[in-house]
């Protein structure tokens, strides 16, 4: 495919994207406003709805309010004061222009006060009326279905709220007739962008505002009807079971209308009509500007096409010609292009490459002819230096030989020297050991003896302390027999006691009457003397009891003082030969470590001459390895030596064939720069 083929094709790709782009660009603005027309709409109907629901929750609370101020009054000063018939009055006159027509009130007796002042016939009773029982039976404030008032003609709800007395029980209901004049002006003049009209339906799904009059408590949103479609009929079911959303429906006129509705809290649905055209109007227009925009862009780019073509062909052939040339191998050439253009520009960067090309070739053609030279030159210099490494390789191979018999004779010496080394350490390794176990035997003796001595010492303290424990005992013996001396004549005391207390009682016998107190007194002191004599025979018994304990004690306390001094004097000829044991121990750790110091001396001169032949051993292994790795070397060496005289053969032979390949192009050197057709 020629370039202006290409070019063509492009221009007609980019007419056919621009086409697409203006139909995607029409229907993605006809999605996004008919989306933002959904969105908008269903925010005004929940606006809308939100204004109905404050219209009408707002009188609610009025009615509300004003039952608790009847509950009060009601509370506190009852219906004699004529108070809540003025109030009722008041509160009418004061609301009438939010709508309220009438407020009563109507009582659990029958009574009926009413705020306009209206007196019901003799059969009518507030308490059988429908707005009476629902108000009773919901217990707060309720909205009757909107109904046409015999008396006015007009739309009207009643609003209804039981009052109550402090216990909580039923005095009535507090209702209040309110007008929807201007709640059906609200509804009718909501508006999406200016364009439709609102609907207003009841909870059965009457509608109950409308710009209407011929629709307004006639027609029913749930059943079709000649105004009422099949459609808006369907959607009016979705409304009375308090769903929100939109559709699309036909009207009787003929026109297509859109629909979007919104539940209200009281049971009640708002709906916002609009004719589909209206709101898509602005998208038509705007597609048709798209369209002419497209349009006008499809023909600029073809006439850009067919112009930029025409400049670009002829120099592009010009410069395919000359690209051609260099191909052949003419290096020589030039575009000749000296202008300023892109094509211009161009051609002088096809001039500096085939510049660039040319002196890279002249200088690979003079680094061809040098490669050419310095690899035959190296190949020669191979040559060489193989045969020499050769010579090398054998006078390593000598080294190696005479490295090995040195390592050998080394090695017999060394394993001798190690021998000698070993008894000899050994012979002061077992001394070292025993002048230890000397040392530690020492230790023991000394041990031994500071044992015995602490055991003497004490000894000599416990025989000490046995000899005062025979002095207390002895002392105790002494004492509990004197206690037995105090006992005895403790017993006669309580003897004579009750001698004299048994006296007494005989004499206070005698007195009668007047010495029945003395009696009294006589016979405690008896029984105190009784019990003083018991306790005395106690103590004596026990006292006895001690003597005999501590005459034992001072036994046992003479045998510890005869056993604690012949332990005494066993535990000092211990320590004498305790003593005597450890000089002998002294003077053979001496000998023993004289001896270890000797074997100690004659390991260190073995160890010193083991290390040195070692170190000789170590020095014959190294130069035995380095001859290995001379030979390795040179063997290495004289390998490579031989392959670069091979790489240096094929070298030579490449630069032959580089030179004839360079002779097929015509550079500089073989003729001037010249442009193309000059």
């Amino acid at each position: 495919m020629s370039m202006r083929q290409r070019l063509y094709g492009l221009a007609a790709v980019a007419v056919l994207a621009a086409a697409i782009m203006g139909f995607l660009a029409y229907f993605n603005s006809r999605s996004i406003v008919e989306a933002q027309i959904q969105r908008g709409g269903l925010v005004a109907a929940e606006s809308a709805a939100s204004n109905v629901t404050n219209w009408l929750e707002g009188r609610m609370e009025i009615v509300a309010t004003a039952s608790r101020n009847c509950s009060y009054l009601w509370n506190n000063y009852g219906i004699a004061g004529q108070l809540l018939k003025p109030y009722l009055q008041n509160l009418t006159k004061s609301y009438k222009d939010m709508g309220f027509m009438d407020v009563f009130l109507a009582l659990e007796d029958g009574t009926f006060i009413d705020g306009v002042g209206w007196t019901p016939p003799a059969d009518w009773d507030a308490r059988t009326r429908p707005w009476y029982k629902a108000a009773l039976d919901a217990g707060n404030t309720i909205l009757t279905t909107p109904y046409v008032d015999s008396n006015t003609g007009d739309m009207i709800v009643s609003l209804a709220v039981p009052l109550l007395d402090d216990s909580g029980a039923a005095l009535g209901v507090l209702g209040a007739d309110m007008s929807l004049k201007s709640l059906i002006a609200m509804v009718s003049q909501q508006r999406i962008l200016g364009a439709g009209f609102g609907v207003l339906v009841g909870p059965d799904g009457t509608v109950v505002a409308h710009p209407s009059k011929d629709v307004v408590m006639k027609e029913n949103m749930t059943k079709p009807s000649k105004v009422i479609p099949p459609a808006l009929a369907e959607a009016g079911g979705r409304m009375v079971k308090g769903e929100k959303g939109t559709a699309v429906y036909r009207s009787a006129e003929g026109d297509q209308r859109i629909l979007f509705y919104q539940p209200l809290p009281q049971g009640w649905s708002l709906g916002l009509v609009v004719p589909q055209d209206e709101l898509l109007g602005p998208i038509a227009t705007l597609g048709l500007r798209q369209l002419g925009v497209a349009a006008a862009t499809i023909l600029l780019l073809g006439f850009l096409v067919v112009t930029l073509s025409r400049s670009l062909m002829k120099p592009l052939q010009h410069l395919l010609a000359v690209s051609g040339e260099v191909e052949k191998g003419d290096l020589t050439l030039s575009t000749g292009m000296g202008g300023t253009d892109e094509m211009s520009q161009l051609g002088r960067a096809l001039d500096g490459v085939i510049g660039a090309q040319r002196q890279i070739l002249l200088e690979l053609r003079r680094e061809g002819d040098q490669m050419g030279r310095q690899s035959r030159t190296l190949e020669e210099i191979a040559g060489k230096t193989e045969s020499t490494l050769e010579q090398v390789k054998e006078r390593a191979g000598v080294l190696s030989r005479m490295a090995d018999e040195n390592a050998q004779a080394v090695e017999a010496a060394n394993a001798g020297v190690e021998e000698v080394a070993s008894s000899a350490q050994g012979s002061a390794l077992a001394a070292s050991e025993a002048s230890s176990y000397a040392e530690t035997l020492k230790g023991n003796a000394e041990g031994a003896e500071t044992l015995i001595r602490n055991t003497a010492d004490r000894v000599g303290e416990m025989a000490q302390s046995f000899r005062q424990v025979s002095g207390a005992v002895a002392q105790l013996n002494d004492q509990a027999s004197r206690i037995d001396q105090i006992v005895t004549t403790i017993a006669g005391i309580a003897d004579q006691t009750n001698l004299l207390a048994l006296n007494a009682a005989i004499e206070a016998a005698r007195a009668g009457e007047a010495g029945r107190g003395f009696a009294v007194v006589a016979e405690e002191v008896r029984k105190l003397a009784e019990e003083s004599n018991s306790a005395a025979r106690s103590i004596g018994d026990l006292a006895r009891g001690i003597v005999a304990g501590t005459g034992v004690a001072v036994q046992s306390a003479g045998s510890g003082v005869a056993l604690a001094e012949s332990v005494e004097r066993e535990t000092g000829l211990m320590r004498q030969r305790i003593a005597e044991v450890l000089g002998a121990i002294t003077q053979i750790v001496d000998q023993i470590q004289n001896v270890a110091a000797t074997s100690q001396e004659q390991s260190a001169g073995a160890q010193e001459m083991a290390a040195s032949v070692e170190r000789l051993s170590r020095g014959t292994q190294s130069a035995r390895d380095l001859s290995e790795e001379i030979l390795r070397v040179v063997s290495e060496l004289a390998d490579t030596s031989r392959k670069l005289g091979e790489a240096s053969g094929q070298l030579d032979q490449f630069a032959g064939s580089f030179q004839e390949m360079m002779r097929r192009y015509r550079l500089e050197g073989d003729a001037p720069v010249r442009a193309l057709g000059a």
